[in-house]
């Protein structure tokens, strides 16, 4: 019998993976059963998150104790040390919390929790800083029940172990770079974007409807291009490719210039960095971060030849410092811009970008809008952002671009 999945490729994609996955989650269920531990196999991430908070959380009081940084902390009889009240709101986690530790929506954690709630593994209180958030910590039947999941766990990763051997390619890479990709540009946006270029092909064209105009051609799947960082040499392809669009649409302002001629005094030396996107042998664009004040850094001049727009290179590029900000360690990233970019706005809000006012201090006279991805608590935009629905991480987007 013709197997209608396979037929259909990449179609039922997300069934295939359920076809793997509920077995998986089936036969790992069975076995609590025939052990007779009452856990489901889908609490695994939360509980081992909530596990390794507590456990932490243990070894910080006890090293504190045997440094002698606390007084009157009494080991008891069972060589346990009581926790203090900061340590208990410290093993604690709230669903937005969970939500981002295991990377599981916020529904399945909600649902998760109360199934856990009626089974006694977890209890829940309220922080006393804000009575709306709702507090989650393993019980200590739960916490003890951890030395007899744990050989279990230890058998179904050898059995997993066991599986994968059998495979021709190594699939846990594979299935860690498609979880990336969906983090930064979900599923349901690359959707969108399809049915947007089959009815709009045309429509996101950067000024005029001129026949020559790069931006109205109808964007191709993104190439394989390569990453080089800033050398000497490259000076040259820095400047000429934020010209071309800053002639064309813009004037070069007196700070253009001087960042363009000389990019190692203003960008390099002050802690920033320029890419290049190189396809073919050939350097094809540009991008540069440019740290501005504390844990903001600005994503700049960014240009994509001519010849190559349309491409997905000027997406590629902004994914790629995007993602080399958050790993910096920079809490914001931001970009001035113009709304006359159309195209580009539309990127920007594509990758997560959300507006914010303008600054009267920015150095382009041209910019009347900036946007800002905040990656954490750090960043003073960052209850705005979360509050507005966006999720704190990078997305990206099949359209070209170009920033200030």
């Amino acid at each position: 019998m013709s197997d209608v999945l396979e037929q259909l490729g990449s179609l039922a994609l997300g069934s295939r993976l359920r076809r793997v996955s509920d077995p998986l989650m089936y036969g790992t269920g069975k076995l609590y059963k025939s052990l007779s531990i009452d856990f489901e196999p889908r609490w695994f991430p939360v509980y081992t998150t909530l596990y390794r908070r507590w456990r932490e959380t243990m070894r910080m009081e006890t090293r504190s104790m045997e440094e002698g940084l606390k007084s009157g902390i009494q080991v008891d009889s069972t060589n346990q040390v009581p926790l203090s009240k900061p340590s208990m709101l410290q093993v604690s986690m709230s669903i937005s919390e969970l939500t981002e530790a295991t990377g599981l929506t916020q529904p399945a954690v909600s649902q998760i929790m109360t199934q856990m709630l009626k089974k006694d593994w977890v209890v829940v209180h309220t922080d006393s800083n804000d009575a709306r958030r709702r507090l989650f910590q393993l019980t200590p039947s739960a916490r003890e029940s951890y030395t007899m999941l744990e050989p279990v766990w230890k058998a179904v990763r050898q059995a997993a172990n066991a599986l994968l051997s059998e495979l021709d390619a190594p699939l846990l890479p594979l299935l860690a770079q498609l979880e990336h990709q969906l983090e930064h540009h979900s599923f349901y946006e690359r959707i969108q974007e399809q049915l947007e270029d089959k009815s709009n092909n045309e429509s996101d064209n950067r000024f005029e409807n001129t026949e020559n105009n790069p931006a109205n051609k109808e964007p191709q799947e993104a190439p394989m291009i390569d990453i080089l960082e800033y050398q000497p040499s490259y000076q040259s392809y820095f400047e000429q490719f934020n010209r071309e669009w800053l002639e064309r649409y813009f004037v070069v302002e007196p700070y253009d210039a001087k960042v363009l001629g000389d990019p190692e005094t203003y960008i390099i030396q002050p802690g920033g960095s320029i890419y290049f996107a190189k396809l073919n042998e050939a350097i094809v664009g540009t991008v540069a971060l440019i740290p501005r004040e504390d844990g903001v850094v600005e994503l700049s001049k960014m240009g994509v030849t001519s010849d190559c727009q349309a491409r997905g290179i000027g997406r590629t590029l902004a994914q790629y410092v995007i993602g080399k900000a958050k790993t910096e360690g920079y809490h914001t990233v931001m970009l001035d811009s113009n709304t006359k970019l159309v195209p580009a706005i539309k990127l920007y809000r594509k990758l997560g970008f959300m507006e914010i006012p303008t600054d009267p201090n920015s150095p382009y006279e041209r910019a009347n809008i900036r946007m800002v991805i905040p990656f954490c608590d750090e960043s003073p935009w960052f209850g705005d952002y979360v509050s507005k629905g966006h999720q704190p991480s990078d997305r990206g987007s099949s359209q070209p671009a170009s920033v200030l």
